[in-house]
């Protein structure tokens, strides 16, 4: 199973660096496939439809098919020993040598200024170029500026000020 960063880094990250909300272009688990399969290229597993056709291949999942067919079975969820010998080829002849290198740290410390919300961040609204065009009115230093309040997640793209009339709300970047 491939591991990803941590959920919440990763919903920020797609949510406020790229304004892209889960569902909103198709669904998520379709999404998924894709990606895997987009992975799965990048480290040597084409799926050899030759082998494929004379039946060398076998996929333990027969309903949902495997992951690397050009079939297009719906959500499937596991490769095929085909696809498997690939991979551990791969591996063999050097490929995927960054797989193994260890990182020192497992998490970079919280980083002003990335446009991802961490730990001790009210809110970051990314660059100093990207808050000048899309926050600086109520996110500084990633913090709140004073009588401002986020009316729309921790990205800071709509936001409250308080008036002398009271609240009233300020538009910041792509909505």
């Amino acid at each position: 199973m491939l591991a990803t960063a941590p959920e919440s880094r990763w919903k920020h990250w797609l949510g406020c660096r790229h304004r892209w909300i889960p569902g909103q272009f198709g669904r998520v688990d379709v999404l998924a496939i894709t990606m895997v399969q987009s992975l799965a290229y990048n480290l040597g597993i084409f799926s050899d439809k030759e082998k494929m056709k004379r039946g060398e291949c076998t996929c333990e999942d027969r309903w949902h098919g495997c992951i690397m067919e050009d079939i297009g079975y719906y959500l499937p969820s596991k490769f095929s020993n085909c696809d498997i010998e690939e991979y551990n080829e791969f591996l063999n002849s050097g490929g995927g040598a960054c797989l193994f290198n260890k990182p020192l740290k497992l998490l970079d410390p919280p980083e002003c200024g990335n446009g991802i919300v961490e730990a001790g961040e009210e809110c970051d609204c990314g660059t100093v170029e990207e808050c000048a065009k899309e926050g600086e009115d109520c996110c500084k230093h990633c913090k709140l500026t004073e009588d401002s309040q986020c009316s729309d997640g921790l990205c800071c793209t709509k936001c409250q000020k308080w008036t002398k009339q009271g609240y009233g709300t300020i538009y910041v970047g792509i909505l």
